[in-house]
């Protein structure tokens, strides 16, 4: 990439992080959000996933996983040269591919449950630190009440207890993504 667009791609970068992190790619979306997990490698396309319970009549609850993916590898190679960046408009907008999947509605409530019943401290002592790798970010909850944490490659001695349940949904969200 050369050196005149390189500010340019950290603005996209951002702009996509902050999307994936709020939900705005799945703004407009039937439903409320029980949980929403985003991972963002380094060198890699981001993702977050989205779980919507969705309105129902008289009926039980039905979930539905989003997945808002952000193309860096189309973004990288957009804004690469100066002559590749002249076949992209301006201002360049980040490429956001969205889609959605059903999900196994008692799976991920019970999974929910488990998250919102394991006791961690709001911080941790000794945060881990590092430039490339993937951090991640956990939010549980609706709009007038949520939890976010963020923690990067690993989780801190704190929260480690939360592993096998992130673990789980993170298994849950693949498969039901793969075999949708």
């Amino acid at each position: 990439m050369d050196f005149e667009h390189i500010g340019e791609f950290y603005e996209v970068r951002e702009a996509a992080c902050d999307g994936l992190r709020s939900g705005r790619f799945v703004e407009g979306e039937a439903g409320s959000t029980l949980c929403r997990l985003v991972v963002l490698p380094s060198f890699e396309n981001a993702v977050a996933w989205d779980v919507l319970s969705l309105p129902t009549r008289g009926a039980t609850a039905r979930t539905r996983l989003l997945r808002s993916c952000w193309r860096q590898d189309l973004d990288l190679h957009a804004l690469g040269s100066p002559v590749e960046r002249l076949r992209h408009s301006r201002p360049y907008r980040a490429t956001v591919e969205v889609g959605s999947a059903p999900i196994d509605t008692a799976e991920i409530e019970g999974l929910v449950l488990r998250l919102r019943t394991i006791p961690v401290p709001l911080s941790v002592a000794r945060p881990p630190f590092g430039v490339d790798g993937t951090s991640y970010e956990l939010e549980i909850g609706g709009a007038s009440c949520k939890a976010r944490i963020a923690w990067w490659a690993h989780l801190p001695e704190e929260w480690e207890v939360l592993g096998p349940v992130v673990e789980e949904m993170c298994s849950l969200f693949e498969s039901s993504w793969r075999d949708a």
